[in-house]
């Protein structure tokens, strides 16, 4: 982060210039931080702990605050939904989760969020928004549910049909935690894709994504009925599917004889005396 950006919030703090230097020092020295002047931490580990420290050694109008900071840079449009996806799944896995839960997750807030992420124009922040989206919602203080969310943003189903190798993934998740919302919702929501314009999307499959479109296909057609299933696995173009699998296979094969041959000769050359 930019030194001009922190000190605007450390005023707030009370604090003044000759204060933010000296900890900038403070912290450089010790090497918390990389640089005084494009300020960073070493590594993403030492920036949850600081701020697990802070929320606990902080006064509740510090606290309250810093989740408002949280909550306005994260609303930002300068911040990326990929940065929010990756600041929600770093912070939220450690020990202050259950206070960022209940303070910043707050139902207005997740609201702002989710008609952010709805507003992604492409595969890439598709694919973030959908991890915020799962992320947030019907969690264990989720501010909002999938039912509302299907209900508020039918172009959920615009999404899931038009699925492709950058966003089967997180797709993948939303409909997990959808049915572990409800699996009642997820097979009427399922009910309603265009399976074939989902199959359509399978003929674009490359072999660096067959993980991602095996998690979608599996969280697709969880609990859906036998005539579903056999509906879908007709639609699906094999041909397509089993050349990328046999390309695949070739690839680990080649990778395996050069490791053998490799490690023979290092044990050759290992016994051939000078």
């Amino acid at each position: 982060m930019e030194k001009e950006w922190l000190y605007e919030y450390i005023i707030k703090f009370g604090k003044d210039i000759e204060w933010f230097e000296s900890i900038l020092e403070y912290l450089f020295s010790s090497k918390i931080i990389i640089s005084t002047v494009d300020i960073r931490t070493l590594h993403l580990e030492s920036a949850k702990r600081m701020v697990s420290n802070f929320l606990i050694e902080s006064s509740k109008e510090e606290r309250k605050l810093f989740y408002s900071i949280i909550q306005n840079e994260l609303l930002s449009q300068d911040c990326s939904l990929r940065g929010i996806s990756w600041f929600l799944r770093s912070m939220f896995a450690h020990k202050c989760s259950d206070a960022l839960y209940y303070f910043v997750l707050t139902p207005d807030f997740v609201s702002q969020i989710i008609r952010r992420c709805f507003q992604a124009n492409n595969s890439e922040k598709r694919a973030s928004a959908a991890h915020i989206i799962d992320f947030i919602v019907g969690r264990k203080y989720g501010a909002s549910t999938f039912r509302k969310v299907i209900k508020e943003y039918p172009i959920l189903y615009n999404w899931i049909n038009n699925v492709d190798n950058e966003t089967a993934y997180a797709y993948s998740n939303i409909l997990n935690n959808l049915h572990n919302e409800d699996p009642a919702l997820h097979k009427e929501f399922v009910s309603k894709l265009d399976i074939n314009k989902i199959t359509q999307q399978l003929s674009k499959i490359t072999e660096d994504y067959l993980y991602s479109w095996g998690s979608f296909i599996d969280r697709l057609s969880i609990l859906q009925s036998k005539e579903w299933l056999s509906d879908f696995f007709k639609r699906i173009p094999h041909e397509h599917i089993s050349n990328i699998i046999k390309k695949l296979l070739l690839i680990i094969l080649v990778d395996w004889l050069n490791f053998c041959v490799d490690y023979t000769i290092i044990g050759i050359n290992m016994h051939i005396p000078n």
